[in-house]
């Protein structure tokens, strides 16, 4: 898929007409970490991660379906989301 990108934009201190960071979508990801965080399980063996959701349901991993769930909805109501 091709878009038609001011690649220029990319490298000015400001950000030129993308921004230097777009906070909403930086505030779904820390949302996301710490929803996916119970539903996770990470790693194998020794430094293997389980979180307590996961392991109470007999270490099925949910986190991306817990994650989406939550991440869409808000992503849709902070500023800036377009439809």
């Amino acid at each position: 898929m091709n878009g038609d990108y001011a690649v220029e934009d990319f490298f000015k201190r400001d950000g030129g007409r993308y921004g230097r960071v777009n906070w909403p979508a930086v505030l779904c990801c820390l949302a996301g970490v710490a929803v996916q965080s119970p539903f996770m399980i990470s790693g194998t063996g020794r430094t293997t991660y389980s979180g307590p959701i996961a392991k109470a349901l007999g270490n099925t991993d949910l986190s991306f379906g817990a994650g989406l769930l939550v991440v869409s909805p808000l992503r849709s109501m902070l500023p800036g989301a377009t439809t």
